[in-house]
C-alpha cells in the first residue's frame, strides 16, 4: 500500500512538471510570435531619440568641427545630446585634420561644448592622444582631460596626469606626473 503510495504521488510530481514545462513552452511561443517594436535603452529624459548624426560647427564661415555619432539622444531641458560611438573631425588652422573618437559622448547645444569618455582617442598625421575622458571647448577652442593621457608621435612618447590644449596656437600644458621619452633630436 505504501509503495502504491508513493508510485502515484511520484507520477502526480512528474505530471505537474510537465504541464509546468509545457505551460512555459507555450508561453514563450506566444512571445516569439508577437511582433515588438524594438526597445533601446534610453534615459528617459530624451526628447528625441534617433539613430545616426552628423553635425558640423561653423564660425564666421570657417567649418571648425564635424561630428558624427551612430546613436544619440537631445535632452531639451538641458539643451543636451547624449551620443554613442562618435567621432569628431577638428578642421586646424593650418589645414590638417585631428579626428577624436569615444564611446560616449555629451554635447552641449547652447555652447557647442564636447564631452567625452571611454576609449578616448585622437589622432592627426603626427600625433596619437589617449585617455579616458576629455573636454573641447567651443568658444576657446581648447582640448582640456583631467584623466592620465599618453601622447604619442614618432618624436616623443609622453604621459602625464592631465593635459591642456590649444587647438588654435597648438600650444600644450601637461601637468601632474609628466614623463616622457624622446626618440628623435628635438628642438625645444
Amino acid at each position: 500500500m505504501k509503495r502504491k503510495k508513493i508510485q502515484l504521488i511520484l507520477i502526480l510530481i512528474v505530471l505537474v512538471l510537465i504541464g509546468l514545462v509545457l505551460t512555459k513552452f507555450i508561453r514563450y511561443r506566444r512571445v516569439l510570435n508577437r511582433h515588438h517594436t524594438p526597445v533601446t535603452a534610453s534615459t528617459g529624459d530624451a526628447s528625441l531619440s534617433i539613430g545616426k548624426i552628423e553635425q558640423t560647427a561653423v564660425r564666421n564661415g570657417t567649418k571648425e568641427w564635424k561630428l558624427e555619432a551612430v546613436k544619440a539622444e537631445y535632452i531639451e531641458n538641458t539643451q543636451q545630446v547624449l551620443m554613442k560611438e562618435l567621432s569628431v573631425t577638428f578642421f586646424l588652422e593650418d589645414g590638417r585634420n585631428a579626428v577624436l573618437t569615444a564611446d560616449e559622448g555629451i554635447l552641449n547645444k547652447a555652447s557647442n561644448d564636447i564631452e567625452v569618455m571611454g576609449n578616448v582617442l585622437i589622432v592627426d598625421d603626427r600625433f596619437r592622444l589617449e585617455t579616458e575622458r576629455l573636454c573641447y571647448y567651443h568658444r576657446r577652442r581648447m582640448i582640456n582631460s583631467n584623466s592620465p593621457i599618453r601622447l604619442v608621435s614618432e618624436k616623443w612618447d609622453l604621459r602625464a596626469d592631465s593635459m591642456s590644449m590649444n587647438l588654435a596656437t597648438r600650444k600644450t600644458l601637461f601637468e601632474g606626473s609628466v614623463d616622457g621619452i624622446f626618440k628623435k633630436k628635438l628642438l625645444l
